[in-house]
């Protein structure tokens, strides 16, 4: 074989294997039981203490993502698929515990107890509807500045199912040092997507690496803002 063909061969092998290369690189990598504890600020000045404990489970080449959220007033778990997109999610606080079934296709089923009242609605929205962002936004493809959108229901609606047009968007890179450490970082636009996006936006700031850890937020929760304190 000629030393022309042996380097074509080997440009035409090497060029096969980079997208994997790279998609395993860009893939999430969730640790089972890794737990995040997040400095919460509110609008009020008042600060308190938010817990995520982080799971994944592999089966019959199915990935999914569950993790339980715990702070003074609220708790949720939630299960998604590889991309983030929930298929259940427990909320409860101290008016009461629903239950939301996501079918992928738009479709919400909300069930549960709320002020003593029996809640069982259902509602339609964009296949990628969900109650929380977290893992949405740790399922993205942080090397894209297109925007992301999807439909955030509104837990202060609650028991309503109503949700607002959102999305997410990189804008930019940025190194941050929280009391969890230094991270270099996405900085990721979180807005309407009407018009009211004019007025109000946020900012997540998320490492850039396979991790995606959520380092700091601004204006998340709204006209507050959360940090990372320590990764057990």
């Amino acid at each position: 074989m000629t030393k022309l063909k042996q380097m074509i061969i080997f440009f035409i092998f090497l060029f096969s294997i980079i997208p994997s290369i790279f998609s395993a690189e860009n893939k999430l990598q969730i640790i089972n039981g890794e737990t995040f504890i997040m400095q919460i600020r509110e609008k009020n000045g008042e600060t308190y203490l938010g817990t995520s404990t982080y799971n994944i489970q592999n089966t019959d080449s199915k990935t999914t993502y569950y993790y339980l959220f715990v702070n003074k007033y609220s708790s949720w778990y939630v299960w998604t698929d590889s991309n983030g997109i929930p298929f259940k999610i427990i909320y409860e606080n101290e008016y009461g515990k629903i239950t939301l079934l996501f079918n992928h296709e738009g479709k919400v089923t909300m069930q549960g107890s709320w002020k003593n009242e029996v809640i069982e609605k259902i509602k339609y929205f964009l296949p990628n509807v969900t109650l929380e962002n977290t893992l949405v936004i740790r399922s993205l493809n942080l090397e894209s500045n297109e925007k992301y959108e999807f439909d955030l229901l509104q837990y202060d609606k609650l028991p309503e199912p109503d949700a607002y047009r959102m999305y997410f968007q990189v804008i930019g890179e940025e190194t941050v040092t929280v009391k969890a450490g230094t991270f270099h970082c996405k900085k990721v636009l979180f807005s309407l997507s009407d018009w009211r996006g004019i007025f109000w936006q946020a900012y997540y700031y998320v490492s850039n690496d396979s991790h995606r850890y959520i380092v700091k937020t601004l204006n998340v929760p709204d006209g507050g803002a959360m940090e990372l304190i320590r990764i057990e």
